[in-house]
């Protein structure tokens, strides 16, 4: 058992308060699906829900809502947690219980983020550090956690590092090891991608791929030592691109293979049709030019609900086949050409870059006066 839940459960032993009861339970839910640990988090927000009825415990449904939508999340990535968490924040809001605001807002601007809706994550984190106090670790390190991917997903490390800090003292604070563990993939992942998408762009550095391989790797190593199952498959697949990206393309066309049909991936960041185009050009690149041309020209999707950055490497893939397979163009799969992904992603980075500027000048609460410095540019 974690820290955190010890925590929490010795808590529980002696709190007697319905509402605090409700929220130390739906906390205990939410960590539990953070961990894969889904069957456990149902029934325990099914049990609090009979306990507890709506019409005697309103603050605590509110609780049990926002737990409800982290399991979705954690479970199949699915809409549906994202309106149950949505839900939670308006409800939260109305209540003015700054904690449960805290909590639905932090939770709000993650999944905004996965949607790059930048402009309500941006609110979301706004009300979320507004509302908390600074002994609320968990909350914090998530809403810090948003911010920080944030940042890395505009390319500005520096800042991304500064908040990725942050995290890592109040999830220690917390005893939180899930937090720990998506922070050590978190910081991996975010820079892959906006490498991978700066890829399409020009070449990358040889020696950020050998940081973010061992980033990577640290961050599979981590999961396997203490048993976190919910984003394992996010790790084997950046692991397969990153050798893809590194020019080991018999690696990746293994790694991409495996990945393809796990779940869960959601519709906005995974596509099968882009693993497939990947494994098309590790085997253009590795001289299998008949196996590529014949996988690149059976490929056809609607990938138009993908990310900005996906859509750029969807359409930059499409485009090295343009010679030898005229008809597999970006038009036919993203509605777009190359030039013009390379576009509209510069144009949702610029997005980004000003909806962090109100908080390039925040400090990260809670933090000791050690860790308020940023680090050297």
């Amino acid at each position: 058992m974690s820290q955190l839940l010890r925590r929490i459960d010795a808590e529980l032993q002696v709190e007697r308060m319905p509402t605090k009861r409700g929220e130390l339970l739906a906390r205990r839910a939410c960590h539990l699906a953070r961990l894969g640990q889904f069957i456990e988090a149902r029934e325990l927000i099914e049990q609090t829900r009979d306990a507890f009825p709506t019409d005697s415990h309103p603050h605590v449904s509110i609780w049990m809502m926002l737990a409800e939508g982290v399991l979705y999340t954690f479970e199949d990535l699915s809409a549906q947690g994202r309106d149950r968490v949505m839900r939670a924040q308006v409800l939260a809001t109305a209540t003015r219980d700054r904690t449960l605001i805290a909590w639905t807002s932090a939770w709000h601007a993650h999944l905004l983020s996965e949607c790059s809706d930048f402009a309500g994550m941006g609110r979301a984190l706004e009300m979320a550090f507004g509302a908390c106090s600074d002994e609320q670790h968990e909350v914090i390190a998530r809403a810090c956690m948003v911010l920080a991917n944030a940042y890395s997903t505009g390319g500005d490390r520096s800042r991304a590092n500064h908040w990725y800090e942050a995290v890592r003292h109040h999830a220690l604070e917390a005893g939180d090891q899930a937090t720990i563990d998506a922070l050590i993939y978190n910081k991996a992942a975010f820079a892959m991608a906006w490498l991978r998408a700066e890829v399409c762009f020009a070449p990358v550095d040889e020696s950020e791929l050998r940081r973010l391989a061992g980033e990577i790797a640290s961050a599979r190593n981590y999961q396997s030592l203490i048993g976190i199952r919910a984003v394992n498959n996010f790790v084997e697949l950046w692991q397969s691109r990153l050798a893809l990206l590194r020019g080991q393309f018999g690696q990746a066309i293994a790694g991409l293979s495996a990945v393809r049909e796990k779940r869960p991936f959601a519709v906005y960041n995974f596509n099968q049709v882009i693993i497939d185009l990947e494994i098309a050009y590790c085997h253009l690149k590795l001289g299998n030019a008949e196996q590529a041309v014949e996988l690149a020209a059976t490929l056809h999707a609607d990938l138009s609900l993908l990310h900005r950055d996906e859509q750029l490497v969807a359409a930059w893939l499409l485009s090295q086949f343009a010679d030898i397979v005229p008809e597999a163009k970006a038009e036919n799969s993203i509605g777009m050409s190359l030039d013009a992904a390379r576009a509209a992603y510069r144009s949702e980075q610029r997005e980004l870059k000003v909806v962090l500027e109100r908080f390039n000048s925040l400090s990260p609460p809670g933090l000791p006066e050690a860790l308020l410095r940023y680090p050297a540019q």
